[in-house]
């Protein structure tokens, strides 16, 4: 008998359109049996929505499983409570059918004929385009929202819900939204207030970066942000309009309208702190001297914001120059060195290198026919037979990456995307500053 998971989920809203987890466990149990399936594992993801499969544990914990080849196909009510864009649904349909297991919905046509294909090829892309109109509207009826002055999203520190939309003061947490203002203007540091609350106000964690967020949050002066539109807001303001506009100019080094600070460094999740290793984290300031004024880019630790630490700020922008300045004078068989040395390194297959390879299209950083080529240069020999990631392939992928990594003229993102698929970390040497940056490439089954 063939083994097969049953995989449920639903989002909130869904849950009063009856496609509860119930509702689909039922109908999927009915065709598992009809069809001779034996259910050996079932996971689901409840109130989650599908934008991204990435974000879902229970799909996620599914995958991993049938890798390690524990069933043989997936079963699901729809294909839609499997995946809601094209992405997904082309990387994880061809990743697990390298193992031998199957999507197959309980509802719509399942075969693998050219015609089956495409419908579920169809059906995703439907459900891709339902996901972004439904954005679209959820957008409109939220900016309607907050032009009557009704907040938008999660509810702030300080406030209480008390109808859809409607603030009501929340005063034993609105005391420390004003005290933070309070000592902010009177010359204390985020840091010392960080250190401060922590001692006074324990019911939370206290951290420099997250209390400069706090205090930036229009909200507190009477106003509702729905995306970059300001709106007035009918909620009582927490301070008055020109405290908060006189933190706001400290904290941006500007005026608030006039934007945030420009981010500039690439690296700043792949840095380790040399004191604790935890990642470093990136911040902007606007430094003063008489008329003139520039941005100051910086790392920080996570660590020493909450006294855990003693890693001092370190400027950013010339460490990252030496950082690329190493990545250009990688010759090409540096890329493919094994320079990672895990105690228990994961199995993967070759479909891994095709994931990263599809995420280098979507993001625009390799070519179709690139990525047409190197895919079948890494195509497996005989069935079950593990190969060899092809040297010449990756050599050319992760140049690809490197190049992108080093081109000014691309988009931050973009280039930080490509610094992830070539980099696992990048490690701080030497006894004392500057620092020389260690480069640590992801393993070459990584590619």
């Amino acid at each position: 008998m063939k083994t097969a998971a049953i995989y449920l989920r639903v989002s909130t809203e869904e849950q009063t359109k009856g496609h509860s987890l119930d509702t689909q466990r039922e109908r999927v149990k009915a065709f598992a049996a009809r069809e001779g399936y034996l259910t050996v594992e079932e996971y689901a993801d409840d109130g989650i929505s599908a934008k991204t499969a990435a974000k879902r544990p229970g799909f996620q914990r599914m995958v991993r499983d049938a890798m390690d080849g524990k069933f043989e196909a997936v079963l699901a009510y729809k294909f839609d409570r499997l995946f809601r864009n094209t992405e997904d649904h082309a990387v994880y349909t061809n990743r697990l059918a390298k193992k031998g297991v199957r999507f197959i919905s309980a509802t719509e046509p399942s075969d693998d004929s050219t015609s089956g294909k495409l419908i579920r090829d169809i059906l995703a892309a439907v459900s891709e385009a339902d996901n972004l109109m439904r954005g679209e509207r959820i957008a409109a009826a939220k900016k309607h929202q907050a032009q009557r002055g009704c907040h938008v999203g999660n509810t702030p520190f300080g406030y209480k819900r008390v109808a859809p939309g409607q603030l009501e003061v929340y005063e034993p947490e609105a005391e420390v939204v004003r005290e933070t203002y309070r000592r902010f203007l009177t010359g204390h540091s985020l840091g010392k207030i960080a250190r401060d609350f922590n001692a006074e106000f324990p019911f939370r964690n206290w951290y420099g970066p997250s209390m400069r967020m706090l205090m930036l949050r229009v909200t507190y002066k009477g106003r509702i942000q729905c995306r970059d539109e300001v709106y007035p807001g009918n909620h009582e303001a927490l301070v008055d309009e020109a405290t908060w506009d006189a933190a706001a100019t400290i904290l941006y080094g500007n005026k608030p309208a006039q934007g945030r600070p420009p981010k500039r460094l690439v690296f700043g999740s792949l840095v380790r702190c040399q004191e604790c290793g935890r990642r470093l984290g990136t911040r902007t300031f606007l430094n003063r001297t008489g008329e003139t004024s520039r941005y100051l880019h910086v790392y920080y630790c996570k660590g020493q914001v909450a006294g855990l630490c003693g890693f001092r700020l370190m400027g950013g922008i010339r460490f990252e120059q030496r950082i690329l300045a190493a990545l250009a004078a990688l010759k090409p068989d540096d890329l493919v060195k094994e320079v990672v040395h895990r105690k228990a390194p994961r199995k993967r297959n070759g479909e891994l290198g095709r994931e990263r390879v599809m995420q280098l299209v979507f993001k625009g950083l390799v070519t179709t026919e690139q990525a047409e080529k190197f895919l079948k240069e890494q195509a497996a020999g005989p069935d079950g037979e593990e190969k060899e990631p092809d040297t010449k392939a990756i050599i050319r992928v992760r140049g690809q990456a490197v190049a992108a990594i080093l081109d000014e003229s691309l988009a931050l993102p973009l280039r930080r995307h490509a610094a992830k698929q070539v980099i696992e970390r990048i490690e701080l040497r030497g006894k004392e500053r500057p620092y020389r940056p260690f480069i640590v490439l992801r393993p070459r089954d990584e590619a």
